[in-house]
């Protein structure tokens, strides 16, 4: 009587198949969880670039210089030289090079309208991107009274609407010595 244990050529393919199964299935989860830490890190990081936009576009408008006229501060006009919806150009109290540019510094922040372009920041000059793949920015310019104005000589707070990604960015900044 031959008393040889082993597994069956059947048993063999048959464990295959189930370890076939089970590393597919293993291979599907995986796949899913990196995609989802990839999905995870990209929004993250829109939110970063956004919100650190934001505050720089803050920080500056708040710089935002009155002109030179020595009348009571409500009546003094901010140095903006050009605003729309998506570009705004002014000068800034900050002077980086006296006595050169004792106008102050020229600012800009602009967006070509196009989603997923960038958004530039122009300093004196010199361009660079504040942050990628930005879906929508938008500024509105109000009065004292809280009405939306065209008018440079009205503007005394200017709303900044921003959407790097899927992530949604407001805040509105009140223009220093002008009150």
């Amino acid at each position: 009587m031959n008393n040889n244990r082993g597994f069956t050529l059947i048993e063999l393919v048959i464990l295959i198949i189930i370890l076939g199964i089970i590393a597919s299935i293993s291979a599907l989860m995986i796949a899913e969880l990196v995609r989802s830490y990839t999905t995870g890190r990209d929004i993250s990081e829109s939110q970063v670039h956004g919100q650190t936009a934001l505050e720089r576009i803050a920080r500056e408008l708040r710089e935002i210089r009155a002109d030179d006229n020595p009348s009571p501060l409500p009546s003094r006009i901010p140095v903006i030289t050009t605003f729309t919806v998506t570009t705004l150009e002014f000068r800034s109290s900050n002077i980086s090079n006296p006595p050169d540019d004792s106008q102050g510094d020229l600012i800009s922040f602009s967006w070509s309208g196009n989603a997923g372009d960038p958004l530039v920041f122009t300093l004196n000059g010199t361009s660079s991107n504040l942050a990628t793949n930005v879906q929508s920015l938008q500024f509105k310019y109000y009065d004292i009274d809280g009405n939306e104005t065209s008018t440079v000589n009205q503007i005394a707070y200017i709303e900044v609407a921003l959407k790097v990604g899927n992530n949604d960015a407001k805040t509105r900044i009140f223009i220093r010595d002008l009150f």
